[in-house]
């Protein structure tokens, strides 16, 4: 059921991308000048605006001869302006039309190079000389209608032939476009006015000059086509139509069908923004009985694109089809053909996920073209009117869905576990990638001054919202891999901050994933860390884990198991690995603990470690995530959990002892009697409204046993206000690439 809109619901200010003054822009972005005083730790990154629909990069159309003749009776609606009876070349020359048009989601389009080849030198020259009577060419002012076969031939050549003329784009800029005069002859043919052509042909207004753009003047607001770059000037070539206006509105609703956008990626380090008006047609269809995938404040869905509309090379995917990724930008009723549910917004949150769909660009940006094969790559991103979106290529399945629906190798099979260990190893050095990738632009309100007083640090990578759903699952052609590629996607959420940020309080509900997010997102005063995506990570790993050992089956015993109410989410059942604890059975205005789940201790002990097919390899990877991934870090205790070297360190160990070991086997350890058992407890201090939740539910709150690592009362104090530059506190700063491969991580 999709959503009503709002009564009197608020204007976004969306650009009208008609108006050539007011085409969408990125203030953030930097100037060419700008971006070359910038500093990165990599070659240099830009996104490149393209407002001519990508035609200046599609490939030419080599002139082909036009097929057999194939009349049909023509269609019998009614055609304003025509002033004779049309010829039989003219009407066979509609039908042809007709017949090439392709349907998508949005209506009808000609397939790129589909009219060049169609509307040959000959087939051009038979139309307008069945039309000769109603030729008329203005040159210098002089008007002539003397046409002989020998002219007619002269115009013909020049509408079938692409010529570089210089054009000027809507951003002011200029560039050498190849064209002709191929899609203006067919919209004149449709709208039977094809004799007009030698007027256009006579003033230079050829196909890059499309779309036109309708402009209402007059007292009685009628339409009339103009340039977009000079939408105040009237256009000679339509000086005819002043008595049949309703040319204007014919011409300018049949144009979009003749330039629908040509996808391709752009040279490295550069990706492509087109910038689309609301009427452009997508040239593309959803794929049959797929729903779009929806999460957060934006959907996805599975979409064939026409391979003449891209140049992606189709042969590194399973099928040759596209996700596109729509960003909710709108106050309400973004409609798709889908019938998706959109939920109304605020103008704040309206203007937010617009700044987020211009940061997902950048960091997409900075990884597209990278070498690792494991990180997501942006092919294309477009605005469409009040649509912002990114195109990349279709994965089978997420994670989450790989573990439900794949069958699993032997867990002692050597191919098996080696297959486990590289995906697993691959995850983290895409993790590495980002948390390691420096640079001092995207400056926001949650970066502060190092404290050694930089007016310029380094800002360091995170992800934000590491999880099963945003690691995809892709089966290559290409790939030698039986199971896949899993690769790190979904960037919406991720952020450079420097190593001393401030607290990084979400202004939207559900930013981060409730099963997986660390528990530092509840405690007052807590920094920004790419630490958060090594826990969100150790979590994913357990579950991967599970999967592995016992296929979608145990993990959905894991899941069960440590369910629980959740105080701080009004008491609803909640999958999370750690859990609010009380000692002595009080809930007081002070410090607070918390503590990984006592089930998921149980269950890694008496369900995974006690697994038949468990092998020694998998046990040093168990313990290495309850020991240095899944650790709770109070607000003012930093650096006890591992950082994303020494994970990789771990796991290039780990597929070393692989290599050395000729036959794996299950060695399964006994099951512990964990009675009375009881996992050590952090004292922090919870945020207001943490706090106000849990004190609804004082009864409910599990009482701790077990040891605790208490706060001081100087860092009670210090964790209950915002860090000053010179406050002291654990570095917990990753070494540089270059560092990290001659550092031991014991």
């Amino acid at each position: 059921m999709s959503h009503s809109p709002p009564s009197n619901p608020p204007t976004l200010n969306i650009p009208d991308l008609n108006d050539h003054n007011n085409f969408p822009t990125f203030p953030s972005r930097s100037t060419a000048s700008q971006r070359q005083q910038q500093s990165y730790s990599v070659s240099q990154r830009q996104i490149q605006d393209v407002y001519d629909r990508g035609h200046s990069s599609q490939p030419q159309a080599s002139p082909v001869s036009a097929p057999p003749p194939q009349v049909s009776e023509p269609r019998s609606s009614e055609q304003s302006g025509s002033r004779s009876e049309h010829s039989e070349p003219v009407l066979e020359l509609t039908d042809k039309l007709e017949n090439i048009l392709c349907q998508s989601d949005d209506g009808e389009y000609y397939p790129h190079g589909s009219l060049e080849s169609l509307l040959t030198v000959d087939v051009v020259k038979e139309a307008l000389l069945e039309e000769r009577k109603n030729l008329v060419s203005i040159k210098d002012g002089l008007v002539s209608a003397k046409f002989t076969e020998e002219r007619i031939v002269e115009y013909a050549t020049k509408i079938c032939t692409p010529m570089l003329r210089q054009h000027k784009m809507p951003d002011g800029s200029t560039s050498k476009i190849s064209s002709s005069f191929c899609k203006m002859f067919a919209i004149l043919v449709r709208i039977r006015r094809c004799w007009d052509i030698v007027l256009l042909v006579d003033d230079e207004i050829c196909d890059a000059n499309l779309p036109l753009i309708a402009v209402f003047t007059g007292t009685a607001k009628r339409q009339s086509l103009r340039l977009r770059i000079d939408p105040e000037t009237e256009l000679r070539c339509f000086s005819n139509w002043a008595k049949v206006p309703v040319c204007h509105k014919d011409f300018e609703s049949h144009q979009w069908a003749t330039i629908a956008p040509f996808f391709s990626k752009g040279e490295e380090n550069n990706v492509k923004l087109y910038q689309l008006s609301p009427k452009d047609i997508l040239p593309w269809s959803c794929v049959e009985n797929e729903k779009p995938v929806t999460g957060g404040y934006s959907w996805v869905t599975h979409v064939k694109i026409n391979p003449k509309h891209h140049n992606f090379d189709e042969s590194e995917m399973s099928d040759g089809t596209f996700a596109v990724k729509h960003i909710k930008a709108t106050i309400y009723g973004l409609a798709t053909n889908n019938n998706t549910t959109v939920q109304p917004v605020t103008q704040d949150i309206a203007q937010e996920l617009l700044q987020d769909f211009k940061r997902e660009i950048e960091i997409l940006n900075m990884f597209s073209n990278s070498s690792n094969k494991h990180l997501i790559q942006l092919l294309v991103a477009f605005q469409r009117g009040d649509q912002c979106c990114l195109v990349f290529r279709w994965a089978e399945s997420d994670l989450l869905n790989m573990w439900k629906t794949v069958k699993r190798g032997p867990p002692l099979q050597k191919s098996s576990l080696r297959w486990f260990l590289e995906q697993s190893r691959g995850i983290v050095s895409g993790l590495f990638k980002i948390h390691n990738f420096q640079s001092t632009f995207d400056r926001t309100a949650d970066d502060e001054l190092t404290s050694s007083g930089e007016d310029n640090p380094k800002l360091f990578g995170r992800h934000g919202d590491i999880k099963p759903e945003n690691i995809l699952h892709f089966v290559s052609k290409r790939s030698t891999e039986e199971l896949g590629t899993l690769v790190i996607t979904d960037f919406g959420l991720c952020r450079f901050h420097s190593e001393t940020s401030r607290t990084y309080l979400p202004t939207r509900p559900h930013q981060r994933t409730p099963t997986y997010r660390p528990p530092e997102c509840e405690m007052k005063g807590a920094m920004i860390s790419r630490s958060f995506d090594i826990l969100s990570l150790g979590c994913v790993l357990l579950e991967f884990i599970s999967w592995y050992l016992g296929g979608w089956e145990l993990v959905d015993i894991f899941v069960q198991y440590r369910k629980a109410p959740n105080l701080l989410m009004h008491g609803f059942n909640s999958d999370q690995f750690f859990e609010i604890v009380s000692v002595g059975g009080k809930i007081t205005n002070g410090p607070q603990h918390i503590r990984v789940k006592l089930e998921v201790h149980e269950f890694v002990q008496n369900r995974l470690h006690t697994h038949p097919d468990c092998s020694d390899i998998m046990h040093k990877l168990l313990d290495f995530v309850m020991k240095s991934m899944l650790v709770v870090e109070g607000n003012t205790l930093r650096g006890q959990r591992a950082n994303c070297a020494k994970v990789q360190f771990f796991l290039n160990d780990l597929c070393s002892d692989l290599k050395n070991i000729p036959t794996l086997v299950g060695t399964p350890r006994a099951c512990e009697n964990l009675e009375g058992f009881q996992p050590d407890a952090v004292q922090i201090l919870l945020t207001d409204e943490s706090l106000r939740m849990l004190k609804k539910r004082p009864t409910e709150v599990r009482e701790h046993g077990g040891r605790t690592i208490r706060m001081t009362e100087d860092e009670r104090d210090s964790s209950g206000r915002r860090y000053s530059r010179t406050s002291p506190r654990r570095s917990n700063t990753s070494p540089s690439p270059t560092e990290e491969l001659s550092s031991d991580y014991r």
